[in-house]
């Protein structure tokens, strides 16, 4: 755990992410943010970190925690004074009592009844009988001599509640003065395994920390991941390899054992030019963080520390110098980075997204998932959650079914469907009409559980395209589809809420490739039969050609308006399914 007066976060942002990525901080509290209403959590995120903030207003004030996403932890507000600028977080552990931290600020000069506010918090805390951790800029000079009202007052309250200082450096330190101001409240310094001060030139101040040991999983700068490689891949000897495979040998009336023989066949071409190989990604870091401007921010935190240790007046307009330099460095090389990202990508929408999300730190939420509740249990055991996973996703709609009663028990979806006298039925797709498709498909859709990349289909398509043809043609005349392509790799996201609660989670969910373009082909043929019959209502826009959000609610706002001209009065319900 680790915490700082910034004296403005948003400016200071990339700083912070250097500071937690080389240092492994788990838990990042922010004093003196200085943010307001319009500036989003996303300007201010740090990837593999949870946001949680409390604003005063952007001349003064406010507290911020970045968690690790890993952790799990439900924001206390109940606990929370609204008087005092506190962030309290409860982070809960199987088979351990929960952990509380909170990150206090208060400001200089404020009345001392405060204290008497945060006392009220400590009882709360206190008869928990859980552990408590106090991070924060109070301006409670404890290294003073002379103590004042104020470091009286706190220092009561420690005794009375049996917290414990754990901080004994300055942590604020110019020419001419040393104050410990930035304090660490404990109840129990014995689980405290590392304290101290880290001099760095981010803020005026310096940066507490303390290190809390616990057996959790922990997250580095690395991770492994299993794909193709492709240094020695050559697309002619690929080809030719592909044209050489006995494709018309694969006959079978079930086309479970046709993708069977198929998948075979053409994963063993795949694996001699592309083989899957357990590569180490080093997770990227700011990308205008010049190997330069690292080496400048390391020599401001140098001087930093030689300027307190000196006290030197040279040294420290030195230091204050190269602080002012890095400063401007940071803006400059940031939007120079971000100018040119957007010149280089205005005719590729998708790489100008991808950097606009960038800019605005839009992360995808963490998929890491260390604990679970399902009802009286807490599962930690990766199978175990894994397993529950799979019952409420797989469960969930016949439960919520039958949790619905029906008012009319004789109203059914036919209701609500005009009827035609055709009948539908899925007929034998052309090769020209597989192989439009599978040359359109795009090289950064996911691979299956087969592990067979969008990427090598398309390349591979002129050489597949009638086999693969067969494959679904045979689908279609059995009725069956291949037992693999109902397989799908579910990856649980998280949404918001609790963690540890399965409902707070949906799923994503990635099928074969080649799956996908079948479902591309059905689809198809059934779009074209509802269209045609007429049978789709004139509001749904969803999943249709030409039709969107923006259809449905321009339909909605126009009898809105319709509705108000006729002096009636709007009554809108807006439903979420589950």
């Amino acid at each position: 755990m680790a915490c700082l007066n910034i004296n403005r976060l948003l400016p200071k942002c990339d700083q912070i992410r250097m500071f937690c990525e080389e240092n492994k901080i788990d838990v990042m509290a922010v004093n003196e943010t200085k943010l307001d209403f319009q500036i989003g959590d996303n300007e201010i995120q740090m990837a593999g970190y949870n946001t949680v903030r409390k604003d005063r207003n952007k001349f003064g004030g406010g507290v911020c925690l970045y968690i690790k996403s890993y952790l799990n932890y439900s924001v206390r507000n109940d606990l929370m004074p609204d008087q005092l600028e506190t962030i309290v977080i409860e982070i809960n552990k199987p088979n351990s009592v929960p952990i509380f931290i909170c990150t206090w600020y208060r400001p200089p000069g404020t009345s001392i009844e405060l204290f008497d506010t945060f006392e009220l918090f400590l009882e709360k805390i206190d008869s928990t009988n859980c552990e408590l951790f106090v991070l924060g800029d109070l301006n409670c000079d404890l290294f003073s001599k002379d103590l004042d009202c104020y470091s009286k007052r706190l220092l009561e309250l420690c005794e009375l509640y049996n917290l414990t200082q754990m901080i004994n450096e300055p942590t604020r330190v110019t020419l001419h003065t040393e104050t410990l101001i930035d304090l660490c409240l404990t109840t129990v310094p014995e689980n405290i395994s590392l304290r101290g001060v880290s001099r760095t030139g981010i803020s005026d101040h310096d940066i507490i920390y303390i290190v809390r040991k616990l057996n959790h999983f922990r997250t580095n700068r690395h991770y492994v991941v299993e794909k193709r490689y492709f240094k020695h891949f050559k697309q002619e000897s690929f080809e030719s390899d592909l044209k050489n495979v006995p494709w018309d040998g694969i006959q079978d009336k079930d086309p479970n054992r046709q993708w069977e023989m198929w998948k075979s066949l053409f994963i063993a071409v795949v694996d001699k030019h592309a083989p899957l190989k357990r590569t180490r990604m080093r997770k990227k870091r700011s990308p205008w963080l010049t190997s330069q401007l690292i080496k400048l921010i390391r020599k401001r935190d140098f001087l930093k520390k030689k300027a307190i240790s000196t006290k030197e007046l040279s040294v420290w307009n030195e230091y204050k110098k190269t602080r002012n330099t890095v400063n401007n460095q940071i803006k400059m090389h940031k939007s120079k980075y971000f100018r040119e990202a957007c010149s280089d990508h205005k005719n590729n929408p998708s790489k100008l997204w991808n950097t606009i999300n960038e800019v605005c730190c839009r992360k995808p939420k963490s998929s890491i998932i260390t604990n679970l509740e399902i009802g009286d249990k807490k599962l930690s055991n990766g199978a175990d959650i894994a397993a529950a996973f799979n019952e409420h996703f797989s469960t969930i709609g016949s439960k919520l079914a039958d949790s619905i009663s029906s008012n009319n028990a004789n109203l059914t979806f036919l209701n609500y469907l005009s009827s035609t006298n055709s009948i539908f039925s899925l007929e034998p797709t052309s090769t020209a009409k597989v192989l439009k498709l599978l040359l359109k498909l795009s090289n950064q859709k996911a691979s299956g559980l087969d592990g067979i990349s969008s990427q090598l289909i398309k390349i591979s398509a002129p050489y597949i395209v009638n086999s693969v043809t067969n494959i679904f043609n045979c689908s279609i005349l059995s009725g069956i589809f291949p037992d693999e392509w109902k397989l799908a790799r579910v990856t649980p996201v998280f949404k918001s809420g609790n963690r540890c609660d399965v409902n707070n989670y949906r799923p994503i969910s990635i099928i074969p490739i080649i799956a996908k373009v079948f479902e591309k082909i059905v689809y198809d043929q059934l779009y074209d039969y509802l269209s045609h019959n007429n049978l789709l209502t004139n509001c749904q826009s969803g999943f249709r050609a030409l039709h969107n959000t923006v259809t449905s609610l321009l339909n909605s706002i126009d009898k809105w308006r319709l509705n108000i001209d006729k002096g009636q009065i709007n009554g809108v319900v807006f439903v979420d399914l589950k």
